[in-house]
């Protein structure tokens, strides 16, 4: 096959090894995103080790409290004559004794309400995660072909590119459109266009590389990017597609089945190439053909 070696997956040296691939035939992609939970969970164990710190200085202040009473109660001895030596002098023990009092009730009334914003913390530090979660989700993939979104795409092409042109590797883009999608979605309604596009989204996963990575790009538009491919390795992804996409068909509400087809542009980076220009070579390719060879809607038979 044709750029075959070139798309032979692989590492050069100093590079970071390629993550390894999801169920779904991609390679998995984690951007970063502001752990604002980690934050969380650090002020809570701050709290808690302070919580601890109050606890120890509230078991000194019960253990001079009690030494407190023990002393104005026993003396130590006696001295000049009848007189006895105490530890503390009774007119200072009421005044004493108050204070410690009022200090450990205090320091446990801090202690509940700190307790209970601990407890509020924790419940509200599990709710985040499960929150985040769902961002990270949200964020990453398309909900419908859980594809991964154009928001990826936008932040990780422009670095895949970067790295082409140091490493001096080619890159390359494929963009797939389900044609007469439009007419389709609108003569058998959105749920069955659904279903088509997750049909096309599963095509472009299975046929894809461990190393390529597949977005939903848009609407009916979607998006392979291929690292260490050429022209002619674009080119030959694009016959398996064809071949693998012969037999892809679903049924409309008539029961029916109906074919489904697609056109694709492929564009190879050339260095100095922005992202936004390789993008507009290979949506140019895709009108090209699809201006060539225009394909009617399908109809179920």
């Amino acid at each position: 096959m044709a750029g075959a070696n070139k798309r032979g997956s692989g590492s050069e040296p100093g590079e970071k090894p390629p993550p390894e691939p999801h169920s779904g035939g991609t390679k998995t992609y984690a951007p970063v995103f502001p752990d604002t939970a980690a934050l969380l969970r650090t002020e809570l164990a701050q709290l808690e080790r302070r919580d601890w710190e109050l606890v120890s200085v509230g078991a000194i202040l019960v253990v001079l409290l009690v030494g407190t009473i023990l002393a104005a109660i026993f003396p130590v001895g006696r001295a000049f004559g009848n007189q006895i030596i105490r530890i503390v002098p009774r007119e200072l023990f009421a005044p004493l004794l108050y204070g410690l009092v009022a200090i450990v009730l205090l320091l446990n009334v801090y202690l509940i309400v700190k307790k209970r914003l601990v407890a509020n913390l924790q419940k509200y530090l599990i709710n985040l995660e499960l929150q985040l979660a769902e961002t990270r989700e949200s964020v990453l993939y398309d909900p419908l072909t859980q594809l991964y979104s154009r928001r990826v795409c936008d932040e990780i092409l422009p670095k895949e590119l970067s790295r082409a042109a140091r490493l001096k590797r080619p890159v390359s883009i494929l963009v797939v459109e389900v044609d007469n999608f439009r007419e389709t979605n609108a003569h058998y309604g959105h749920m069955f266009g659904d279903r088509l596009l997750q049909e096309i989204a599963g095509l472009l996963k299975n046929t894809a590389r461990a190393s390529d990575l597949v977005f939903r790009f848009g609407g009916d538009e979607f998006l392979l990017l291929l690292p260490d491919t050429d022209a002619a390795g674009v080119q030959a992804l694009r016959r398996r597609l064809d071949k693998a996409g012969r037999g892809l068909s679903v049924s409309p509400p008539s029961g029916h089945r109906m074919a489904i087809s697609f056109s694709a542009g492929a564009a190879t980076f050339r260095p100095g190439q922005s992202a936004p220009d390789l993008l507009t070579e290979a949506e140019a390719a895709l009108y090209e053909e699809q201006t060539r060879a225009p394909r009617s809607a399908p109809s179920s038979s």
